[in-house]
This record gives C-alpha cells, structure tokens and sequence, in this order.
C-alpha cells in the first residue's frame, strides 16, 4: 500500500510540475511571435525539465503525460518569426533555382535557428553554395528524399539534432510548432492550391510549416515571391505530404508520409 501510495504521489507530483511549467510560458507566450530569446529560454526550460522527469518516469508513463498535457493546453495560434526566401530570390527559373526548394527550406530553417537576418543576396549566395556542395560531394544537384535533406543540413551546417519522422499526425505537427520548431515537409506540389506556382507547379516540392490557426497552416512556400506566411488549409497539407519514392517524382503520390524538424 505504500508502495502504491508513493508511486501515485510521485506521478501526481510530475503531473503538476509539467502542467505548472507549460500553463505559465504558454500564458505568456499565448499568441506566441518566437522572438529567439523567447524561443531560448523556452527550449532551455523544457530540456532542464525533461532530464528530471526522466529519472521519476518510464518512457510509457512520460509519453502518456505528454499526451494529456498537451492536448489539452496546447494554444489556438502559433506563428514562428521563420525569415522568408523564395528559391529564386531574383526570379532567375533557370534548372538551378528551379530545383532549389530543398536548399530553400533549409535556409530559412538555419537562419531562423541561428536568429539571423535572411537576405535576398545572402539567400542567392547560399543556395547556390549548398547546391555547388551537393556536386561535389554526391556528384550532382538531384532531388533529395527528407532523408537526405537531413543529411545536408547536418554535412553543410553541422546540425547533429536533425530529426526526421515517419510516424506521426496534425497534432504532431502542432507540438512541434509549440515548442518552437518549424516543420520542413516533402509534398506532391501540384496538389496544392497555390495560384502562385509556374504552371504546372512542381512535381515534387519542400514547405517550411511556421504556425498554425483555425485549422490552417502558415508555411513559407520558396516555390513563390508571394510565398511568406502563405496559408494551406491543415487537411489539404495533410493529404499532400509525400516523400521522394524510389520511383522518383513523377511517382510521388506513393511517396510515405515524413517530417523534419531540429530540436535544437
């Protein structure tokens, strides 16, 4: 009985350090704008109360917590400050920019991690670095399954907290937004509403995911000038979610579900 009455206590304690730490920063943080400092602060906090609560609770009894922490408090917005570049920042189409929304999404990812500005000269610069990068090291500038866009940001940049999912749902997506990492996804382009996009638009195409409202998503779409803070309904973003298949782009629509974010 004591052993009983110990171990609820225990949970019940958790429990309420958990609910206590994410009602506080998201009362603060309740139309969050992720100023980095926020960003940081919040991140560091979760990391300190994560290491804690790993040493009172398995791995079941944390993820079912999680679970009934977040579903019930998560926010009704969240719109990361994601700086913005289209893949051809000056509307140069040619095969290069074209097929640049990979390193595109990549950049907007790394400079908002790093909380730096984003511009359209540095966008061009870099884009065309990591493409230069691509041909020297993997022999030429190829469509990237998520995997591989992983391996680029960790091989160019030297992220070592690159995470890619296969395995998840909407609210994933959404926590990921809440704790403040932007979602990058592979998607089958020419399924989304974009009145933007080159006709046809692409085939296959990357969007950075930076917020949530109404049961919508706010992404960064490089494959647009108009593509910053662009709006996706989150069931068609859902439905559109398509990594490389080993048939290759005109096969996307076998391509699995799959997600990148760096927990950093």
């Amino acid at each position: 009985m004591k052993k009983k009455t110990l171990y609820f206590l225990l949970i019940l304690s958790c429990l309420i350090i958990i609910i206590t730490f994410v009602f506080l920063n998201w009362k603060k943080n309740y139309d969050y704008d992720s100023k980095s400092e926020q960003r940081n602060d919040l991140l560091a906090n979760e990391k300190q109360l994560t290491e804690i609560v790993d040493e009172l609770l398995d791995d079941q009894q944390l993820e079912e917590i999680k679970e009934t922490v977040l579903s019930t408090s998560i926010p009704k917005k969240i719109n990361l400050t994601v700086p913005f570049t289209c893949q051809a920042p000056f509307a140069n189409w040619d095969d290069l920019h074209n097929e640049a929304c990979e390193e595109a999404s990549i950049l907007m990812l790394h400079h908002y991690l790093q909380s730096t500005e984003l511009t359209p000269q540095q966008a061009d610069q870099e884009i065309i670095s990591l493409v230069n990068w691509q041909k020297e090291n993997w022999g030429g500038h190829n469509d990237l399954p998520i995997s591989k866009v992983a391996q680029l940001l960790t091989d160019f940049y030297g992220y070592d907290n690159v995470q890619v999912k296969y395995q998840f749902s909407l609210e994933d997506i959404k926590q990921e937004l809440v704790l403040g990492h932007p979602v990058i996804i592979p998607v089958a382009g020419r399924q989304l509403p974009n009145p933007y996009y080159k006709t046809p638009g692409p085939l296959y195409h990357y969007l950075l995911i930076r917020g949530y409202q109404n049961g919508q998503f706010i992404t960064n779409d490089s494959g647009t000038k108009r593509g910053k803070g662009f709006i996706y309904q989150q069931e068609i973003v859902w439905k559109v979610i398509h990594d490389l298949p080993i048939g290759g782009k005109e096969d996307i629509l076998s391509g699995v579900k799959a997600m990148l974010v760096i927990n950093n």
